[in-house]
């Protein structure tokens, strides 16, 4: 048995996040590794009425391209599916866009409100990280250790009952031209980023997951996080196994977006590397 759970099935769920799209010698992204490998491995461990889902979450609500219709929405989508195809990766069951979702994040946090898991202050909604069982078990972190403020670039939030505690709903933030707002209970707004892939995975994957994977620096505080509001809302253990990938480091050191190029399958494609790469069936 991989897990002991109601369902019979084994969930898995992906982060999105710009690290775990680089790629890996030429071939595969962390993300489709990972993704791979655990899908193999829980596979071969399936009873015959035991049932995979596999979701990749989420197209932020944060961003412009998540627009409903747009065309960056639309090409996103499409260089997604694109490059599984090129790489010979297994499709996911299951890829959703988190603006699609604005009820669910609605009804989830409205819930933790009323259970005093979270609270509303200067017409925001966040969750108070006292209320969490174990808030740092996933990270292992020291609370006394995570000051919020240290750098000269992050700005406290005076909002919050405590330096720890994240947002579920923002009417009000720092990014006064947010592009994607919608009604709710506590004004127009935005959900928080934690919120949209605890939200998808709940509204496509039930109450239990098995095996959530995603990269290293999504541990703290975004998988915390996750787990935190998760089980809130749940009242139960939510995720029983947890697979990171570690950052992709290259000459210059660790592989990000904010420092410039990276390797990605249209990149290779490019300079001419793809085609000297052989990729074996899935």
């Amino acid at each position: 048995e991989v897990v002991n759970k109601p369902t019979g099935e084994i969930m898995l769920v992906l982060d999105n996040s710009d690290s775990m799209n680089t790629t890996v010698d030429g071939t595969k992204t962390r993300k489709e590794l990972i993704f791979d490998s655990a899908k193999t491995l829980v596979s071969n461990l399936l009873k015959d009425n035991e049932e995979l889902k596999i979701g990749i979450v989420s197209f932020s609500t944060n961003t412009d391209i998540s627009k409903e219709g747009s065309s960056e929405d639309a090409n996103l989508v499409s260089s997604l599916s694109n490059d599984i195809s090129k790489l010979n990766i297994n499709k996911p069951a299951i890829v959703e866009k988190a603006s699609a979702h604005i009820p669910k994040y609605i009804e989830m946090i409205s819930k933790m409100l009323e259970d005093g898991y979270a609270y509303i202050s200067s017409g925001n909604v966040y969750f108070d990280i006292t209320k969490a069982t174990d808030y740092y078990k996933l990270s292992g972190k020291n609370p006394e250790d995570l000051r919020v403020g240290v750098r000269e670039t992050v700005e406290e939030d005076k909002s919050k009952r405590n330096p720890g505690d994240f947002g579920l709903w923002f009417t009000v933030s720092k990014f006064a031209n947010q592009d994607m707002k919608w009604d709710s209970p506590w004004g127009v707004g935005y959900p928080g980023w934690h919120i949209e892939c605890s939200g998808i995975s709940a509204e496509y994957l039930g109450e239990y997951l098995d095996i959530h994977c995603g990269g290293v620096d999504n541990i703290f505080p975004h998988h915390t996080n996750e787990i935190a509001q998760s089980e809130a809302y749940f009242g139960h253990k939510w995720c029983n196994y947890w697979l990171h990938g570690e950052h992709l480091n290259d000459k210059d050191g660790k592989m990000s977006k904010s420092k410039g190029e990276f390797l990605t399958v249209s990149l290779l494609e490019e300079k001419g590397y793809l085609s000297l790469i052989h990729i074996s069936e899935p």
